[in-house]
């Protein structure tokens, strides 16, 4: 991105956000009324529990200009303090913290992890950010949602520390797509990812006569719940968040949303297919469109009224604690495929998240926090945060020995080697500093085409052009 470009997108973005303030800012990724799924803490890209409004990411915040690349060795000036935002429900990213200044054997390092709800930690960083002053040492933040800081400037880029402390290798390829400038910079550590099985109920299955490890693709999906009982659904898809169900079927194709070269690909053979199966779901009553924005959502997963459903690996975390009574009864599976797709994977992705470190920290502070991000994502810390219930970013920890032990809740079944499978098939997908925008646009056309029965070409490209009108991407 040239140096006139990145000026003239900070501007109308600063612009933007004056019309209607810091939290509407925000709100074009979801501040408040998105429709994102918090219900389970750390680490997730899904649906908020608070109901609707877009049905965007968090691409908002401040980025970066390129002028601070890491160059010298982040161990070679390190301050004896920071403080952490984050916003996971587990312990594991204070325990972290706690276990890098034992280990470092000095009681001279202090550190003050602050956990947050999600949108108000965004709309502190936000606000600090833009004042330039106050900011946290680093801030975690969805994978989804990073690009959009990195963008519009004040987040310290880490290319040179990364590559020194050989991070990206053993860090899951898909993770790195949303830490990205356009040239390329990295700006991001992703310390846990959100691979999306195919979660179902064994008993309800099996009362149905179907057994979903012999379902490959979704045309099978479709044929096998061509006969269900009145008010059965197979698979529940989350009518309140259709673009970001799109999202992570459109994923599976191979496909991403924009190209390379910032051309809008929302008007694809590919995703109009891909829509035409959510409809055809939908309508055909296999799927269940319950929004996720209240407590149905959960009461169809507890009492059998919908199979299954296509989440993050985090999603365990919620139905454990919110289906207790469900326990040992779920299973998981890869998702089916496109057949029809180039790729025909039966991996794709829901959450992940990671951490910035604002550009306005001084280079010993940024120093230290990135040698305790180093320490986060070891494969050691990485093994603490799958006992802890986040999916580690680590591919090195898929062949730990924790993958293959048997998870009561899913009736002994090693669920995180289902998990790691997935990861691993997973297309990647190189996320927008217009996320919302897009999703929003793209939500715009899934509706219209399942209420409404308009073609599903048709609809997407109607979003796309709303896209090119409320973006710089080009049809």
């Amino acid at each position: 991105m040239t140096g006139d470009n990145r000026s003239s997108r900070l501007e109308r973005r600063k612009y933007i956000q004056l019309l209607g303030g810091t939290a509407a800012a925000i709100g074009l990724a979801g501040c408040g009324g998105n429709n994102n799924d918090n219900s389970n803490g750390g680490g997730n890209d899904g649906d908020n529990s608070n109901g609707g409004g877009n049905d965007g990411d968090n691409s908002n915040g401040g980025g970066n200009d390129g002028s601070s690349s890491g160059s010298e060795s982040w161990r070679d000036n390190m301050s004896d303090s920071v403080t952490v935002w984050t916003f996971d429900s587990t312990d594991w990213p204070k325990n972290s913290v706690d276990d890098y200044i034992e280990e470092t054997g000095s009681g001279e390092i202090s550190a003050e992890v602050n956990s947050l709800a999600r949108t108000d930690l965004e709309q502190r960083l936000q606000s600090r950010i833009l004042s330039g002053q106050s900011a946290p040492s680093a801030a975690m933040i969805e994978i989804s949602s990073m690009s959009g800081y990195i963008e519009q400037g004040g987040v310290r880029e880490i290319t040179n520390w990364v590559e020194e402390a050989g991070l990206q290798d053993p860090i899951v390829d898909a993770a790195w797509g949303g830490t990205n400038d356009s040239d390329g910079g990295i700006y991001g550590v992703p310390t846990d990812y959100g691979p999306a099985p195919w979660f179902y109920r064994q008993s309800v299955m099996d009362d149905l006569g179907i057994d979903p490890e012999n379902i490959s693709t979704y045309q099978e999906l479709l044929d096998a719940g061509s006969d269900l009982p009145d008010d059965q659904y197979l698979i529940l898809l989350t009518g309140n968040v259709w673009g970001r169900v799109w999202r992570l079927l459109y994923r599976q194709t191979g496909n991403t949303h924009i190209t390379q070269d910032g051309t809008i690909n929302v008007n694809s053979e590919e995703s109009a297919r891909v829509v035409e199966f959510m409809a055809e779901a939908v309508n055909s009553g296999v799927a269940d469109p319950t929004s996720s924005a209240g407590s149905t959502f959960y009461n169809h997963l507890g009492d059998g009224t919908a199979a299954s459903t296509i989440r993050g690996a985090w999603f365990e975390g919620s139905l454990n604690s919110t289906l207790p009574d469900t326990s040992g009864d779920w299973r998981v599976t890869k998702p089916p495929m496109f057949e029809w797709s180039d790729a025909q994977a039966r991996g794709t992705v829901w959450g992940g998240s990671g951490y910035l470190i604002p550009e306005q920290i001084g280079d010993a502070e940024a120093g230290r926090m990135f040698d305790i991000l180093n320490h986060m994502a070891s494969e050691e810390m990485q093994v603490k945060a799958a006992e802890a219930g986040n999916f580690p970013a680590n591919t090195k920890v898929y062949d730990s020995e924790i993958f293959s032990e048997p998870v009561d809740f899913f009736g002994g079944q090693p669920a995180r080697e289902v998990y790691a499978e997935v990861a691993r098939e997973a297309p990647d997908w190189r996320f927008s500093p217009d996320e919302s925008v897009i999703l929003e646009s793209v939500a715009q056309g899934v509706t219209s085409v399942i209420d409404n029965g308009e073609d599903p070409q048709a609809a997407m490209q109607t979003a796309a052009e709303r896209i090119a009108d409320r973006t710089d991407y080009t049809l």
